[in-house]
């Protein structure tokens, strides 16, 4: 009886064994991948410090919420929960909706458990952030960006996925400084409208509005998205005048300041040589220093303007008053080198015509001494013959 009732206990025991076990293999689609995958936690035991704060900044980045979060959620599920979503939303996808982590954790982008391996190139944010809502890998290979390699870690947090920067103008601003600069005290600026605004809107109404890493103005969406123009209000015709009449100011800007330069390049040669030949060029020296300098301001007008690459549609008015502060500074810079110029001239004049009267007194003195010796020759000859004639007599 003893014997029995142990055995029924053995019994029990290894019963409930299977069914804490089956229960903890079964009770989610997890099963088969999960011990594979340690998952972050393991990772921020040591990743996890002031120095690197990086499991902290993942805890509160959409990528740990990507499966959970409400938004997808609901969009999921009206879709038919389709398990191909699930591998960007999970960790350790292999297909049958089955999955070792939910959200995007550290080894989805690492690699399983102990690899960490660190791959910086935006192909590898591309094979999620893909598609007709997510259009971000394949509006940034088509941008300009690609061509001076800024990938996606430039701008944004690799764990907390927020921007490089306190805003999204300070992050343009860090580079594009020239457009910054254009774009300070426009219309769009005192209305609080932000880079982002404009470059990023997107084409697709089901897509988050501003989903467009190409960066380029595509103006029937931009500037015709709701709250902001209309085709009445601004026009495709609109934008090319403003760009055409820019362009026409930084040609002429170019032209000007191309002339003014040659005049720098010409006074400078000619007060060379009037320094060469011992002529004072302090004056003109210091015209070619001022003259360099406005034109040196000129030209840093006409690039920022050009390096701007709106053609003044960031801001029509501070562009136009740019290049045409740069054409009357180039102007006076050529006023200037032409002064100089004129006096390294004048200088070499004076310093010719000095020598022209040197070389007369040299002449003047040579033909002096040639008719004194003539002279004397004549006197000495006389009295020579005198001499001769009384000597004769005696």
């Amino acid at each position: 009886m003893l014997v029995q009732r142990k055995i029924l206990l053995v019994g029990y025991a290894l019963i409930i064994i299977a069914a804490v076990a089956l229960a903890v293999f079964s009770s989610s689609p997890t099963a088969s991948a999960e011990l594979e995958y340690a998952g972050s936690d393991f990772c921020g035991l040591c990743h996890n410090t002031e120095e690197l704060p990086i499991y902290n900044e993942w805890e509160v980045s959409k990528h740990k919420e990507a499966y959970s979060d409400p938004a997808f959620q609901s969009e999921w599920i009206a879709g038919g929960s389709k398990g191909e979503c699930l591998e960007c939303h999970t960790t350790g996808w292999i297909g049958d909706g089955d999955y070792a982590l939910e959200g995007v954790h550290c080894e989805k982008c690492h690699g399983v458990a102990h690899t960490a391996k660190i791959d910086k190139s935006a192909s590898l944010c591309g094979q999620c952030h893909t598609g007709s809502a997510q259009p971000q890998y394949e509006t940034w290979e088509i941008s300009e960006h690609v061509k001076v390699d800024v990938v996606c870690i430039t701008c944004h947090k690799p764990h907390s996925l927020e921007l490089a920067a306190t805003t999204s103008r300070a992050l343009c601003e860090r580079c594009h400084t020239s457009t910054a600069a254009v774009f300070e005290g426009s219309p769009h600026e005192k209305r609080d409208v932000l880079c982002t605004n404009c470059h990023m809107y997107g084409t697709d109404p089901h897509g988050p509005a501003l989903n467009n890493h190409s960066f380029a103005i595509w103006t029937s969406y931009a500037c015709w998205q709701p709250g902001c123009h209309s085709e009445a209000t601004l026009s495709l015709t609109t934008v090319s005048v403003v760009q055409s009449g820019t362009s026409e100011l930084i040609s002429s800007a170019d032209s000007v300041i191309k002339d003014a330069n040659s005049a720098i390049s010409s006074a400078d040669a000619k007060i060379k040589e009037a320094e060469g030949k011992g002529v004072d060029v302090s004056a003109a020296r210091s015209k070619i220093a001022d003259a360099s300098t406005k034109v040196t301001q000129a030209t840093d007008g006409l690039n920022t303007v050009i390096n701007d690459k709106s053609k003044g549609f960031h801001n029509r008015e501070k562009a136009a008053r740019m290049l045409s502060n740069a054409i009357n500074l180039a102007r006076d810079g050529k006023v200037l080198a032409t002064e100089a110029l004129g006096l390294a001239e004048v200088g070499l004049e004076k310093v010719e015509a000095e020598s022209a009267v040197a070389q007369v007194g040299t002449v003047q003195m040579a033909a002096v001494i040639l008719v004194g010796a003539s002279v004397a020759a004549l006197i000495i000859g006389i009295g020579i013959g005198r001499v001769t004639k009384r000597t004769k007599k005696k």
